[in-house]
């Protein structure tokens, strides 16, 4: 089965959430795990804004926790890398 899991990054600045990324389980990684794994940092300085939300498999968000801006990062890096479908520059329209 396909797991469908993620962790959606973003960040909160007057009162607005700004998605800045998502990453997503795969046969490479368990964002559950990835998620367990980052501390939950509620007041330091180094917090500024920064928070992880933990989406399930059915797409229902089970879980929020303010992080540092080096472990939003750190997400981030593990982004899903997208190859091109086609290689060519230009653009064709079917």
């Amino acid at each position: 089965m396909l797991s469908q899991s993620r962790i959606e990054v973003w960040y909160k600045v007057a009162g607005e959430r700004i998605l800045l990324g998502e990453t997503c389980s795969s046969d490479k990684m368990d964002v559950i795990n990835l998620w367990v794994s980052l501390p939950h940092d509620n007041g330091s300085p180094e917090q500024q804004g920064y928070y992880l939300s933990l989406f399930a498999d059915d797409g229902r968000c089970i879980g929020e926790k303010p992080v540092t801006l080096s472990d939003a990062e750190s997400v981030l890096e593990r982004q899903p890398k997208y190859e091109p479908i086609h290689s060519s520059e230009q653009l064709a329209f079917l």
